[in-house]
């Protein structure tokens, strides 16, 4: 558990972790409004091509993967204390690993979406949907992030 100081300290990583995430975001979900908004929704079909299919499970894989690295990364890296007990440190592990995540969970939405674009499959439109849902649950509240890491230091 960290201390009021230490916390005090993670402040401004833990601003700068959340604006990283909500940019992601945002961004994941600019771009499937806009596929939306060109997509063709008379070339609509119920018919699933191998695209489609190809897409939809290499996102499920990402998503997985994403949260599975999270846990990974910071459960099996040794922060070193320095000056202010390793607080600079282990924001900065959660900070990679946050942005490891979002990443591999936003590449998964934009493949599915560019997939929606060119096949018109529903399906990748709801896999490119739950991506964003998932970036909503996965966000890097205040708490999350001096749990991680009151976790990194005390061990």
């Amino acid at each position: 558990m960290l201390s009021d100081e230490q916390e005090d300290q993670l402040a401004p990583y833990c601003k700068r972790i959340q604006i990283v995430a909500t940019g992601m975001m945002v961004l994941s979900f600019c771009f499937i409004a806009a596929l939306l908004a060109l997509a063709n929704w008379e070339k609509l079909h119920s018919d699933i091509p191998m695209l489609v299919l190809i897409a939809a499970f290499s996102a499920i894989g990402l998503y997985a993967i994403s949260f599975l690295f999270f846990s990974f990364f910071v459960s099996s890296t040794r922060v070193e204390p320095r000056n202010d007990g390793g607080i600079s440190s282990a924001a900065g592990v959660v900070q990679t690993s946050t942005i490891f995540r979002y990443a591999m969970i936003e590449a998964a939405c934009f493949l599915n979406g560019l997939v929606f674009f060119l096949e018109s499959g529903v399906v990748n439109l709801v896999v490119a949907g739950l991506g964003i849902l998932l970036m909503v649950l996965a966000f890097p509240t205040r708490k999350k992030i001096v749990n991680a890491v009151g976790g990194l230091i005390t061990k």
